[in-house]
C-alpha cells in the first residue's frame, strides 16, 4: 500500500502544506521505527516545503534529540528569526546553545523564551531544572521564578523553584 495514496487529501489546505504533513508523519515513522537519520531528513523536507513554526520546531527538536546540536541551533535560529514570538522556538535554541556548552547564552536565551509568552509555564519549568544544576542564582531567575508563582499558583513546582531561587540568594 502506497503511504502517500493512503492519506486522503485535505480540502482545506494547499499541496505544498499537505506534502510538509505527509514528511511530518513519515518522520514520526522513522523515528518510532529506529531510524532517526531519515527522520531528520523527513522533518528537514517538511520545512524547506512548510518553513512555518511547527515545521521548523519539529526539525530542531529532532535535531537536539540526536545530539546534532550546531544544526539544530542553526534550525532554532531561523525559526527564531522568522517567528520571533515563540517561546518554543527560543527555547529550542536556548537548550541547543547552553548544551553545545555555551551555557551563559543559552541562560540568557532562557530567561527571554520566559519573557515571551510569559504565561506559558515551560520555560520556567526549563529554568528550574538548570536551576538544580547551578550552586548559585543567576541575576534576573529568582523574579522569573516570583512571576511564574504569581502566574501559577496552582503549579507546585512553581512554589518549589521560587523557594530554591531565594535559598541560593
Amino acid at each position: 500500500l502506497n503511504r502517500e495514496a493512503a492519506i486522503p487529501p485535505n480540502n482545506n489546505s494547499n499541496p505544498t502544506e499537505d506534502a510538509a504533513n505527509r514528511h511530518v508523519r513519515s518522520a514520526e515513522a522513522a523515528e518510532s521505527e529506529g531510524r532517526p537519520l531519515d527522520a531528520v531528513r523527513e522533518y528537514q523536507q517538511a520545512a524547506e516545503l512548510e518553513p512555518n513554526e511547527a515545521h521548523l520546531f519539529a526539525w530542531g527538536a529532532d535535531l537536539l534529540l540526536h545530539r546534532a546540536f550546531e544544526p539544530a541551533i542553526e534550525v532554532f535560529s531561523k525559526g527564531h528569526r522568522l517567528d520571533p514570538r515563540s517561546a518554543r522556538m527560543l527555547l529550542g535554541l536556548s537548550v541547543a546553545t547552553y548544551d553545545q556548552g555555551e551555557m551563559e547564552q543559552g541562560k540568557k536565551l532562557l530567561l527571554e523564551a520566559c519573557d515571551l509568552d510569559t504565561g506559558d509555564p515551560t520555560p520556567y519549568l526549563f529554568l528550574g531544572k538548570l536551576q538544580e544544576t547551578e550552586k548559585i542564582e543567576p541575576p534576573g531567575w529568582a523574579e522569573k521564578f516570583a512571576r511564574f508563582v504569581h502566574l501559577h499558583p496552582e503549579i507546585a513546582l512553581a512554589h518549589y523553584y521560587y523557594a530554591v531561587a531565594l535559598g541560593k540568594q
